[in-house]
């Protein structure tokens, strides 16, 4: 699916399911951001599309090499399962918390607290490892889209075993949502590249449904780990602040742009690409990324969505221009995979496009140097199990 029209169609449905569902006193100032930017997004589709997409001439198909890709993928996520153990190990704990029921609630609650404490412990080796954990969805995604054999399939979705027994150690819901849209977002280019029909059938709606659901209860359970007790009470607690994280980032981003005021201090980037200047040491990135915090029906919510970068970095009228050059950059991409040209480069900046629609709800996805390492290393992944060679 071409990603501004994937785009507009998701913050469609963002608007509305926050408009009927969250009770806030919108001023609609963000409202109307969106609604504008989504209405931009269908016409680059529409215009780009209509130039590019023409006379599509497929250049000679490369295959895929499924040992190399196995190989690969079993060794990326050996590497990202290393982290769980990693992060129980410096935080005080060990393997044994996991034989008790209540001593694993305990942790799980413990790590929670002294991450959003300050004081979760962690390492040079373990920030390297967690890249690995990124890349290990990104490459079971292509890997499971790829590949036809039922078995190399369930392989792929090996991709996600770091990020769930991670989750389980010190209950992050970030960690879990990033490598779902990583592994759906190289899913997705694996199908441009082989040319695949996005068609919606009733056994795979019924799959997705379950999974999403599948995925939703891991993380309302998370959730009640999190408190550490699970009751009643508690479980509606969740339910609602589970209805805030799902939504909650359209009125925050209403209320704080109804109350920005344009100046001429732009960042020119560095809200957008944090995790680029906070790894040259330009800028510094605080935990959370903003620390302002709004009341949504009453719990507070500090998600902005990626549109707060773009406005401080570029103005209301500047995020307009730099939005659409950025996404008239992927869909130059989407139509060069389709027609199988610079297939690499038009991967890895489909990955990139595929990554900022699926993650924007929360930040900029390029503030974390985790994942910009994670997606720069898809480019040799890919050079290796899909050369003519």
């Amino acid at each position: 699916m071409e990603p501004t029209f994937l785009f507009s169609n998701i913050w469609l449905f963002f608007l509305f399911s926050s408009l009927a569902f969250v009770k806030f006193e919108y001023n609609y100032h963000g409202v109307f951001y969106i609604t504008s930017l989504c209405l931009v997004g269908f016409v680059l589709n529409l215009y780009i599309g209509k130039v590019v997409g023409e006379n599509v001439k497929k250049k000679n198909f490369i295959g895929f090499n499924i040992h190399k890709s196995n190989f690969i993928l079993l060794g990326v996520v050996s590497l990202g399962m290393l982290v769980p153990f990693l992060n129980i190990r410096l935080n005080g704990f060990s393997i044994s918390s996991f034989l008790s029921f209540d001593d694993f609630l305990e942790m799980n609650n413990q790590m929670a607290v002294n991450r959003y404490n300050g004081a979760h412990k962690t390492s040079t080796v373990m920030q390297i490892l967690m890249v690995f954990e990124y890349l290990s969805p990104i490459i079971g995604g292509y890997h499971f889209a790829s590949v036809n054999n039922k078995k190399n399939k369930l392989l792929g979705l090996l991709g996600f075993l770091p990020a769930l027994s991670n989750i389980l150690v010190q209950n992050t819901k970030s960690e879990f949502l990033s490598s779902m849209f990583f592994f759906v977002s190289s899913m997705m280019i694996a199908n441009v590249y082989l040319g695949k029909d996005f068609r919606i059938k009733f056994s795979s709606l019924v799959k997705w449904t379950l999974t999403l659901l599948g995925a939703l209860s891991g993380l309302i359970l998370t959730m009640l780990f999190r408190i550490g007790e699970i009751t009643s009470q508690n479980v509606h607690t969740v339910l609602n602040k589970f209805l805030i994280y799902a939504f909650g980032h359209v009125p925050t981003f209403d209320y704080w742009l109804g109350n920005y005021h344009e100046t001429f201090g732009h960042g020119l980037g560095i809200n957008t690409f944090i995790g680029i200047f906070n790894f040259l040491g330009i800028s510094t990135r605080i935990r959370g990324v903003y620390s302002e915090y709004i009341i949504v029906e009453g719990f507070p919510a500090n998600i902005y969505t990626v549109f707060r970068g773009l406005i401080e970095d570029f103005g209301v009228i500047g995020s307009f221009i730099f939005f659409s050059f950025i996404m008239g950059i992927v869909i130059f991409s989407y139509y060069s995979l389709i027609k199988r040209n610079n297939i690499y480069l038009s991967s890895f900046i489909l990955l990139n496009g595929y990554f900022f629609v699926f993650y924007g709800f929360i930040i900029s996805p390029w503030s974390y140097m985790s994942y910009i390492l994670a997606m720069f290393l898809f480019l040799p992944y890919l050079i290796i199990v899909r050369s003519s060679k």
